[in-house]
């Protein structure tokens, strides 16, 4: 009877041990479950804040490119267009005497006469804003001066006679033509030098 009594209590302890096991089992799996949850949770916001990320890094590279190009845009017209009190300023009569030295000023109205009356003609077409306009006005002053009685330089402001301009397509400046008895024949465009310049004239001579 007491070997009876001893053995239900020891399996009975048994018994409750296998429960208590089994419950600490199942808590253990349900943490298991929710920290694996979690982790895939946190997997997944890393991934889509990296994605964010890698947008945002893109915007800003798009941005800095259009920036860049705005930037070199700006420059490059700033430094090609001349100020606009350039464009509109009317040189004084004594800049336009130095300017000229012995060449003739020819005008819309006195073109045609000009070519017309003198054997070789060489028309420089200019604007008192283009340095290198400026920049090639005393290499035809010395021609005049040391040629006068071969060849008549001549010069037309195309700020202020636009129809002849026009009607020779001047399309930049400086531009040089050079007429024999009337007719063109030739025609230079920048700042050439004086070799250049006389190795265009002196077969006509």
């Amino acid at each position: 009877m007491a070997g009876r009594e001893r053995w239900q209590r020891d399996g009975g302890r048994a018994a409750g041990g296998s429960a208590v096991s089994a419950a600490g089992h199942r808590r253990a799996g349900r943490r298991g479950v929710r920290l694996l949850a979690f982790a895939r949770r946190a997997r997944h916001r890393t991934v889509a804040e990296g994605a964010r990320s890698a947008r945002a890094a893109t915007r800003l590279a798009g941005h800095r490119a259009r920036l860049a190009g705005h930037l070199r845009l700006t420059s490059a017209k700033a430094f090609n267009h001349p100020p606009s009190a350039a464009l509109t300023a009317v040189p004084k009569a004594a800049d336009r005497v130095n300017y000229m030295g012995n060449a003739i000023e020819v005008t819309d109205d006195t073109f045609e006469s000009t070519i017309a009356d003198n054997k070789l003609v060489l028309v420089d077409f200019w604007a008192p804003w283009c340095g290198p306009c400026r920049m090639v006005a005393p290499v035809l002053e010395e021609i005049a001066d040391e040629h006068g009685d071969k060849v008549t330089i001549a010069k037309v402001n195309t700020d202020e006679n636009q129809a002849v301009a026009s009607k020779h397509g001047i399309m930049s400046i400086p531009t040089m033509m050079l007429f024999k008895d009337g007719e063109k024949i030739d025609q230079m465009v920048g700042a050439l030098p004086k070799p250049q310049i006389m190795a265009k004239l002196e077969p006509h001579f």
